[in-house]
């Protein structure tokens, strides 16, 4: 038969058929192996992402844990030196209402042995726990919108830290902020301190505005508004430390004691002690 009938081609390509086919089905095979081996490993990096989001999860479960801990500890603490500070107050309230001058001045004495006894656990834990860490410390806007933005603790020079709760809890500000007896009122007493505003030259929040805080004098920094009076600086004010009460007077005189109602309606200008 000639190689030029209609079988001869069809021949033809059977025998390339032939030939390539072996070789066809290797790379099949190579090619199976190949995907295989890519979901494989897609398996156990999906594998790997599961468990590290829940390694993550279990340990913010944990860390909010502690924190709900520690902020129910502090809420009792707090609690606990409220009732003390709550009974001295009524104890003197009491003996001065009783004409009682003697009582009155010793429960005086208690409130400020109470509040020295603080003072000095304080400045020891303050000397452990803080030890020599700097106590200049601030905030930085690092981006606008969403409300009030978002803002990140910076040292004196604007670069991002992250103390941790002690360093604020006995920080020379933070920590001495204490109750103290005024003219009969519980009030917060705020020490002291300067600030300084200014934009970060470098780091990660370079050209954003930073203000710190110092509990001493340092260069560039000024008092806080609320410690100058009459161009003089005040070592320390005082704010309520409950919501404003009604102690009588006129114009009304605003106090702050515990287990009394706090005003809810007033003419704005009798709280700043003006004539309506």
């Amino acid at each position: 038969m000639s190689d030029k009938t209609p079988f001869a081609g069809l021949n033809k390509v059977g025998t390339y058929l032939d030939e390539d086919l072996p070789r066809l089905n290797e790379n099949a095979d190579i090619l199976d192996a190949q995907l295989k081996q890519a979901h494989d490993e897609r398996q156990q990096e999906a594998q790997a992402r599961t468990e590290a989001l829940q390694a993550e999860t279990t340990a913010r479960s944990q860390a909010l844990s502690s924190l709900a801990r520690d902020l129910n500890t502090e809420k009792q603490a707090r609690i606990q030196t409220d009732e003390e500070l709550a009974a001295l107050l009524q104890a003197e309230v009491s003996a001065r209402t009783a004409g009682d001058t003697a009582l009155a001045e010793g429960a005086a004495s208690a409130l400020a042995e109470h509040d020295a006894n603080a003072d000095a656990h304080d400045a020891l834990v303050q000397r452990i726990t803080v030890g020599s860490l700097s106590p200049v410390i601030g905030i930085c806007l690092v981006e606008t919108g969403g409300g009030s933005g978002l803002w990140f603790n910076v040292d004196a020079q604007g670069q991002p830290v992250s103390p941790g709760r002690s360093y604020f809890d006995y920080h020379p500000v933070y920590a001495g902020l204490k109750r103290v007896l005024v003219d009969g009122q519980i009030m917060v007493e705020v020490p002291q301190f300067w600030v300084k505003t200014f934009t970060a030259a470098s780091g990660p929040f370079a050209g954003k505005q930073c203000r710190v805080l110092s509990p001493g004098q340092a260069d560039g920094f000024k008092p806080f508004p609320a410690f100058m009076k009459d161009g003089q600086p005040l070592e320390r004010v005082y704010i309520g430390a409950y919501q404003g009460t009604n102690e009588g007077g006129s114009p009304v005189k605003i106090g702050s004691r515990p287990g009394k109602s706090p005003i809810v309606r007033f003419h704005r200008r009798l709280c700043f002690g003006l004539q309506s």
